[in-house]
């Protein structure tokens, strides 16, 4: 979880500092982004996660910044591949998204989780706002179903007819 902090936090950095579209990497730039990679994982090797705005974080931003500023001005061919780096590091940051819910209820649990984290980023307003729906949607669901099959029921029986509509053939 520190290398995710650490990855962020690189990332983001990393974004700003190479500010050219982000390509393929070329075979030549293969090694210089392997070498800028374990680089920036020695960052932390303690592998903690430094607070939000924690001296530690700024140190690690700082060296992030250096290392990609380094790795730029070594290798001006390979600033594409940086950049790709940047990003990849940046979109692992994001799908590894620190999730504190616990497994409370089971799977109904875990997904609610899911939704909490994911659809509204453990936002409590947002869930006030727009989460009673998705809590009101089994309930609505089983009463659809209740008044279909009721209303199927129907269709299984013989119908009445009325005494004075009946024809005998």
């Amino acid at each position: 979880m520190a290398r995710l902090g650490a990855f962020a936090v690189v990332a983001l950095t990393g974004a700003f500092v190479v500010c050219s579209p982000a390509g393929a990497a070329s075979q030549g730039c293969a090694g210089p982004v392997r070498d800028l990679r374990a680089a920036l994982t020695q960052l932390n090797p303690t592998n903690t996660t430094a607070a939000p705005g924690s001296a530690e974080e700024e140190q690690i931003r700082r060296q992030s910044v250096t290392a990609f500023a380094e790795a730029a001005q070594l290798h001006p061919e390979c600033k594409d591949a940086f950049a790709t780096l940047g990003a990849q590091l940046q979109a692992e940051a994001r799908s590894k998204s620190l999730e504190d819910g616990t497994p409370f209820l089971g799977p109904i649990g875990w997904l609610w989780n899911n939704v909490y984290y994911r659809v509204f980023s453990g936002n409590d307003v947002l869930m006030i706002l727009f989460g009673w729906g998705l809590l009101l949607s089994p309930v609505i669901l089983v009463v659809s179903l209740t008044w279909v099959v009721r209303g199927a029921r129907g269709g299984f029986r013989k119908p009445y007819v009325p005494e004075h509509l009946r024809v005998d053939t």
